[in-house]
């Protein structure tokens, strides 16, 4: 217990778990006293006034009444069984081992009245529950939708973790192989029990921590079904009783045929204390401290990676950003760095906000807080500093894939919501996109009218189709980017008589400019669809169609087939 670094976070923090581990634990010894000790009035009094102070501290300790009132039956029989006994020997009651518990379990049920139901009258009379967790749920805003149990199987991952540490608010965990290692020493602890289990090897009283784990752990999934609150934490009223388990479970496995003895403990026990006690001492050194961390702040912005300028209210200055990953996965995060400058000091906490936007303007991803991750306000700044701040913004798990998004970046007023104007150097309003990246992915596309017309070193029309009416000719074209592309090219459609003479066209970047070629993968295959109106005075005949790329800022053309174009086919204008 001592070395789980999650205890170790919780108890440090302000809280009721504190005291409810305590009172628990309590009670559980003062329960095991009972049934082996002898038990007197005095004892009875205060596992009375230890149980109602578990009553007014935590809800689930309400589950320690159960696990007394257990042990207060089997009391019950074995006084009966005892007095069957001397009537059995003809003895004198006085000799009995055990006298009637039945004056000491009526104080203790009195003790725990007196002490603990004035608060659960309070809470039936003023919120029509004795419990109060309907109104607890209505202002935490936690109410989930009805669980099943697949959704809380789901749901013991965040637990597994979370009773071993889970930091921060719920958001700094340790990499994998520690809980891997932790989930190891688990699961031998459970194979030694079952091996005591048979061997009759484990104490009877062992029976009061595993029942009073099985309460909680009821508890917790009837709290769950409630609310989001699978939480380790919530399993620590019964900590003791888990470590008690443990440890009896690790002593009972035995190495290459005999015990390994170290100080009067089984080797698996002190490899598991000393794993333990490893974690909570990295813990706060490697994972806590560098999270709160305060961002970098630089002097000038001589190495800033990209330039951006954009001013909020002459408040505050971006001045550039680093987008580190240019393609990320759906259900993943994006990397971004931003550096910030204020040139005056500022007297108010101002919130950053990015947003993350498909080509369809649909929002796939947010994060919002102060800066430095809520760690460096704004009214910290100091004038001049540049301020490197680094997030992680979660890409929604649902975003269409592939396909390349925008970063926008706001800074606003948190209390009413109101955002800055971000303007440019020469103070325009803009909308502030300072980046774009790709989302990653394979879309299934079938390729129509295969063909191989190369452009370039990097480009292949793979294939196309035309279809025309009195208005429009479509031309749909299949790219397949056959290396990494560094600059963004925009693709024509040409339709032109027998003479050659341009009739009519169509030039946009793939996609609409949705998806350009700087952002393709070797070896993808990109869908593409243009357009071509058909001039109104367009006369009766057949055109031909073709098409090729170019760069948009100097107009040269990738080169095919000794040309800057293909002809892909013919459409026939009817009279």
């Amino acid at each position: 217990v001592a070395f789980n670094p999650m205890f170790l976070f919780i108890s440090a923090s302000v809280n009721n778990d504190s005291l409810a581990v305590m009172l628990a634990t309590l009670a559980l010894l003062l329960l095991t006293r009972l049934t082996t000790r002898g038990a007197t009035i005095r004892q009875f009094i205060i596992l009375g006034i230890v149980l109602g102070m578990g009553a007014l501290t935590k809800v689930s300790l309400l589950g320690m009444l159960g696990l007394a009132s257990a042990v207060f039956v089997y009391m019950l029989w074995r006084a009966r069984r005892d007095k069957w006994r001397v009537a059995c020997d003809g003895k004198s009651l006085l000799a009995t081992r055990h006298p009637s518990p039945v004056t000491g379990i009526l104080v203790c049920v009195g003790s725990v009245f007196l002490m603990a139901f004035w608060w659960y009258a309070r809470n039936y009379f003023l919120y029509g529950n004795p419990l109060a967790l309907n109104v607890f749920v209505a202002i935490a805003g936690a109410r989930r939708d009805p669980a099943t149990l697949m959704t809380l199987l789901n749901e013991f991952q965040g637990l597994r973790i979370s009773f071993w540490g889970n930091f921060g608010g719920v958001n700094i965990i340790a990499p994998e192989w520690v809980y891997v290692a932790l989930d190891a020493f688990t699961v031998l602890a459970t194979i030694g029990l079952l091996i005591g289990i048979t061997r009759r090897a484990l104490p009877r009283l062992l029976a009061l921590p595993v029942l009073w784990l099985a309460i909680i752990f009821l508890a917790l999934i009837r709290w769950t079904m409630l609310t989001l609150a699978s939480q380790g934490r919530l399993l620590f009223p019964a900590i003791a009783a888990i470590a008690l388990l443990l440890a009896h479970g690790l002593s009972q496995l035995q190495v290459s045929g005999f015990r390994f003895q170290v100080f009067k403990f089984s080797v698996l026990p002190f490899a598991f204390s000393l794993f333990t006690f490893s974690f909570a001492v990295a813990a706060p050194v490697t994972l806590i401290a560098p999270a709160y961390a305060l961002p970098t702040r630089l002097n000038d912005d001589a190495n800033i990676p990209r330039n951006t300028r954009i001013f909020y209210d002459d408040k505050i200055e971006q001045i550039g950003y680093d987008l580190p990953q240019k393609s990320v996965a759906p259900n993943s995060e994006l990397p971004i760095t931003i550096y910030w400058r204020s040139n005056t000091r500022l007297a108010e906490d101002f919130s950053v906000g990015i947003a993350l936007v498909d080509a369809d303007g649909k929002k796939i991803g947010e994060w919002d807080a102060y800066p430095g991750n809520g760690l460096y306000p704004t009214r910290l700044w100091q004038p001049g500093e540049v301020i490197v701040d680094k997030y992680r913004v979660p890409v929604a798990a649902d975003a269409r894939a592939p396909q390349v998004a925008r970063v926008e970046v706001a800074v606003y007023r948190k209390a009413s919501l109101q955002n800055l104007a971000a303007r440019d150097p020469q103070g325009r309003v803009v909308t502030p996109v300072i980046a774009r990246f790709k989302i990653s992915g394979h879309a299934r596309i079938v390729v129509e009218n295969p063909v191989e017309y190369m452009f370039g070193d990097q480009i292949t029309l793979a294939g196309y189709a035309i279809q025309n009416d009195a208005a429009n000719v479509r031309v749909k074209l299949f790219w397949r980017a056959r290396a990494m592309i560094a600059e963004d090219y925009t693709v024509f459609a040409h339709l032109v008589d027998a003479r050659g003479n341009l009739i009519a066209q169509a030039d946009s970047p793939p996609q609409r400019g949705a998806y350009p070629t700087s952002f393709w993968d070797a070896g993808e295959i990109v869908a593409d669809e243009m357009v071509i109106a058909l001039p109104r005075d367009i006369a009766p005949a057949e055109y031909a169609v073709r098409v090729g790329l170019y760069r948009p800022s100097d107009g040269a053309r990738l080169p095919s087939s000794g040309a800057g174009f293909v002809v892909i086919g013919n459409v026939r204008v009817p009279k």
